[in-house]
């Protein structure tokens, strides 16, 4: 039998990592990850589908560490870490993680997601896992998953917790509390029919929110890419929910000012457009 080891598959490392050396990401994973003497596992997601992630290992190799490559990810030996590359897409019906697909993948957003994970599947010349992401909160497929039940069948594992979501405030961009309650239900009522995993994740945008939520997942099969896929697809879906969950209310709290500051800013050089044309 596998071990366990401390998963956090939901991490925008790229957001933040571009103001932190590699080492300091993983000084910040060694001090959250230390109890019990367990191994920790972390994906670099990114909603872009840029090469971010890709530049994370470049990074490592550049600060000394021994790195292993993959096609899907990389590990290094330094605490036994991995990171699985991975991809936040959002669908036409919401948002999907798909976990351990090929290095340089690229989705355009908005397609459906039956499309998008095809697409994932041929380039990356195997499966990859596919999880439901802050399903109840923001841009989630809870809802359409809830009017669709049979789409089920397309997925690996829906977070019940993503600690981004708990933030209890609604507007646009920011989930309302009550988000993990309905995804939980939902996989409970639901999704466990259809084999499903529950996954608790962090969705961090900050160094400090690393492993505040995490799941105990099997040590993955690093022999190939895809033993890599499929191992980690199977733990997936084989997850029940073990694990710790924490609510991130500052890192969410830090996020939305940026993101809000961002579309202020894009609000700002439209109406100075049109004045312009206007003019």
């Amino acid at each position: 039998m596998r071990s366990l080891i401390k998963s956090s598959l939901h991490d925008h490392l790229a957001t933040f990592a571009p103001g932190y050396t590699f080492g300091e990401l993983v000084g910040t994973m060694d001090e959250q990850i230390a109890e019990n003497g367990m191994q920790g596992i972390t994906v670099m997601s990114h909603v872009k589908n840029d090469r971010r992630d890709e530049d994370m290992e470049e990074r490592a190799k550049q600060e000394g560490y021994n790195v292993v490559s993959l096609d899907n990810g990389f590990s290094i030996e330094h605490g036994g870490k991995i990171f699985p590359q991975s991809v936040e897409v959002p669908t036409a019906e919401g948002h999907i993680l798909l976990v351990g697909a090929r290095k340089g993948i690229y989705i355009p957003e908005g397609r459906t997601i039956k499309d998008s994970i095809d697409q994932a599947c041929q380039f990356s010349g195997y499966q990859p896992s596919v999880i439901g992401v802050h399903t109840h909160g923001w841009g989630g497929v809870g809802p359409y998953l809830e009017k669709h039940l049979e789409d089920l069948r397309l997925f690996d594992a829906i977070e019940t917790h993503n600690g981004s979501t708990a933030f209890p405030v609604i507007n646009k961009h920011l989930t309302a509390s009550g988000a993990n309650r309905d995804a939980l239900r939902f996989y409970e009522e639901r999704c466990k029919a259809y084999g499903l995993g529950a996954i608790i994740s962090t969705d961090g945008h900050s160094r400090e929110e690393l492993f505040t939520s995490y799941s105990l997942l099997p040590t993955p099969d690093l022999r190939s890419a895809e033993a890599f896929a499929s191992s980690l697809r199977e733990g997936i879906r084989g997850s029940r929910g073990l694990g710790r969950r924490e609510n991130s209310y500052k890192g969410t709290l830090d996020h939305a000012i940026k993101i809000a500051a961002l579309i202020a800013v894009g609000k700002a050089k439209s109406v100075a457009r049109k004045l312009r044309l206007a003019a």
